[in-house]
């Protein structure tokens, strides 16, 4: 595998680079031919998504969201896309200046155990802030958490695995994660960091393993702790 993801494929830096180098170089990555068309295809289904959902329940920014997921998810398994269009790293991403990797590996989950996971993380979540937040809060703060977390974490990446290519939600979902600690805190003290405990604990645990991105993890909580921060102060 010539990938990991956020989730459950970080892979050794010194075997699987020249793997993803010469993946890179040999034109592997088969990006989106016009970005601006596929950035613009993602809104277009999120919006008729959300249009949809909003008759049915309250929180259709979260609906909307899993909803892409589950698309690109299904386009992935009947390849029509693969990874290598959308998925992102330092060298695709920030070098090649393919900006548009930022957006579409968030929403790219490979296995059926991942999009479960994360879908079902994303929506425990969604629920609880969207009523809170509001439908255009939620998704500006999801966007933010989306664009800066992932740019931190491709100049990290920088360092030692430029070429390694990485997907998933679980980035972003760590960020609201970091939203609703701050908004929690708000209300309960710091007592409320004891409900978010084990999640961050575990989270802590996961550096150790080379299967999962946590640079990528800790960057969206971080991100999503400072967006906490402008929720509770009113400021966006």
């Amino acid at each position: 595998m010539s990938m990991y993801d956020r989730d459950w494929y970080r892979e050794s830096y010194k075997e699987q680079e020249k793997k993803n180098r010469s993946a890179n170089v040999s034109g592997s990555t088969s990006a989106v031919a016009k970005p601006i068309l596929f950035i613009l295809l993602f809104a277009i289904i999120m919006a008729a998504i959300m249009a949809a959902a909003r008759l049915y329940v309250n929180y259709p920014t979260t609906i909307g969201l899993i909803g892409v997921n589950i698309i690109i998810f299904i386009l992935l398994q009947t390849k029509k896309w693969n990874t290598s269009m959308l998925a992102t790293s330092y060298q695709m991403t920030i070098k090649e200046q393919q900006f548009y990797r930022l957006i579409s590996a968030a929403f790219t989950q490979e296995e059926p155990l991942h999009l479960i996971m994360n879908m079902g993380s994303l929506y425990n979540l969604g629920v609880v802030l969207e009523p809170y937040m509001g439908m255009k809060r939620l998704l500006i703060h999801y966007g933010i958490i989306m664009i800066v977390g992932g740019l931190f974490s491709c100049f990290i990446h920088k360092i030692k695995s430029p070429y390694t290519r990485s997907i998933g939600a679980s980035g972003v979902i760590c960020g609201l994660l970091g939203i609703y600690i701050m908004i929690a805190i708000s209300f309960k003290g710091l007592s409320a960091l004891a409900s978010v405990a084990p999640t961050l604990l575990i989270m802590a645990l996961m550096t150790a393993s080379k299967r999962i991105d946590s640079i990528g993890h800790f960057t969206g909580l971080i991100v999503g702790l400072v967006c906490g921060f402008l929720v509770v102060s009113g400021i966006i």
